[in-house]
């Protein structure tokens, strides 16, 4: 599962990438002679490529594109109130909104921006939820600086519909009933889980603080499980710590797998009790094959040589029977 995770964040970062490298090109040439439908046309063509996201962004510091923000002011597309160019483009169910942000900077409402701008690297933002279509969605960000001459003069957005990754987790085949998967972010927190959905957005180190080192070992590469009891179910329960790989970022998640631990060892009893059985069926077929060899290979050659030793002691010397003895000799 943690591999089918990745592929949902490569494609977003790789629309990021994209988009970015685009938006380089235009950069490129005289500052004054930059247009703004060329980034509009890109940010289109990057929403309209992949499903997979929920929108994507073009934040500059203002006057860094083209230093014309006044002529752009109030410019929907083109520029927000301020004339800046700061603009989002919003996909659902193959229909494209896009508009004009104000209040960037605003790091209450922005901290995707302003992480960024500071970082100057790429981020990918901790979960939160933005206003859909009559209704919350849950989303991350992927942000990358947009840089002209090794200056930082705004950011790229990409912005990840976590709802489709919960979609993802409840169709994906479940090894046992009481199976469930839970996608982590790096801090623990919840967001997406196959059978307790009121538990997204919480952490989960409030109720298992313990589980900070299994996520350090599966971020290591190494064996992450444990067996204690569950507090939602008070059943023993299997743990088990998958590293999702986040491509362009230092943060890599983890999938979660849980299953009750009673299910984990009947299914382990069953499997030994039918290698068993079959390892039994295959040494009483190799015990009748080696006495069936045996006899024929051993025991009827001795018996005939046997008769035939015994009738030259008798001076028998009937030609039928040496030649018989021969043929036996010759098969020996």
């Amino acid at each position: 599962m943690a591999e089918k995770l990745s592929v949902f964040f490569e494609s977003a970062y790789s629309t990021t990438s994209s988009l970015e490298k685009n938006i380089a090109e235009e950069l490129g040439t005289v500052k004054s002679e930059r247009d703004r439908s060329n980034i509009l046309k890109s940010l289109l063509a990057a929403i309209k490529s992949n499903n997979k996201i929920h929108g994507i962004g073009v934040y500059f510091e203002p006057n860094a594109f083209d230093g014309k923000d006044k002529k752009y002011k109030n410019g929907y597309t083109f520029g927000n109130k301020t004339g800046r160019l700061a603009i989002h483009g919003h996909n659902h169910e193959g229909k494209i909104n896009i508009h004009a942000e104000d209040e960037v900077d605003n790091s209450d409402e922005n901290a995707f921006y302003v992480e960024a701008m500071e970082k100057g690297v790429s981020y990918l933002s901790e979960p939160y939820y933005v206003e859909g279509d009559g209704e919350k969605e849950l989303v991350i960000s992927y942000t990358m600086p947009i840089k002209d001459d090794g200056e930082i003069i705004g950011i790229v957005k990409c912005d990840m519909d976590l709802g489709k990754i919960q979609n993802f987790i409840d169709e994906y085949k479940r090894e046992f009933d009481s199976s469930y998967y839970v996608l982590l972010a790096n801090d623990g927190v919840a967001t997406a889980h196959s059978k307790y959905k009121d538990r997204v957005m919480k952490n989960l180190f409030d109720v298992y603080p313990d589980f900070k080192k299994y996520f350090e070992k599966a971020f290591n590469r190494e064996q992450a499980d444990v067996v204690i009891t569950s507090e939602t179910s008070n059943k023993k329960t299997q743990f088990v710590f998958t590293e999702v790989d986040i491509e362009g970022t230092d943060k890599d998640w983890i999938v979660l797998s849980a299953t009750d631990f009673e299910d984990f060892t009947s299914e382990h009893k069953k499997n030994i009790l039918i290698n068993s059985i079959f390892y039994i069926i295959i040494i009483m077929v190799i015990s009748i094959v080696l006495r069936i060899l045996i006899r024929n290979i051993v025991t009827k050659p001795l018996d005939v040589i046997k008769k035939v030793v015994e009738k030259v002691a008798n001076f028998n010397l009937d030609d039928s029977e040496e030649r018989e003895s021969r043929k036996v000799l010759f098969k020996i």
